[in-house]
């Protein structure tokens, strides 16, 4: 059955996602394991920071038997801490929820409480990488919608 549901994700031509995909699926107990993304950039900040090139991808799984989320993914910013923010939707502002001292990518958080969990699921949270001049970029966390596993 996960090999059938990745295989349908590459063939719609998300070779990164089932790449993330495909290194979580063996360790991960049935339907225990929430598939998350975010494409993290300046202009995602409340207010935009306008002229920002830089761009990163992040594919996040979210074990709730464990309440560890999983970050793994490119990271351009020159950020020194990760930050998780909610609840916002898009373009809205919320509390920082969690600091992670370091902002390169792979790295675990948690243990997450309940409302994070909930708030991740729901793409109710966003993810920041921040220096000690403020927030350099931020990327809405979403659900990849379709995939369970």
């Amino acid at each position: 059955m996960i090999r059938q549901r990745l295989a349908a994700v590459c063939s719609a031509g998300l070779l990164i996602v089932c790449a993330a995909v495909s290194l979580g699926a063996e360790s991960a107990s049935s339907n225990s394991v929430v598939p998350l993304f975010a494409i993290v950039h300046p202009n995602q900040l409340v207010p935009p920071v306008a002229g920002g090139s830089e761009w990163s991808h992040v594919v996040m799984f979210l074990d709730e038997t464990s309440r560890i989320l999983t970050l793994s993914g490119t990271n351009t910013e020159q950020g020194t801490s990760l930050e998780l923010h909610g609840p916002a939707s898009p373009g809205t502002t919320g509390k920082l929820r969690i600091t992670s001292p370091g902002a390169q990518v792979p790295i675990a958080i948690g243990p997450l409480t309940d409302q994070d969990l909930w708030l991740l699921k729901r793409g109710y949270m966003y993810l920041e990488f921040a220096g000690p001049d403020g927030p350099h970029a931020r990327g809405q966390i979403l659900p990849i919608a379709g995939v369970s596993y």
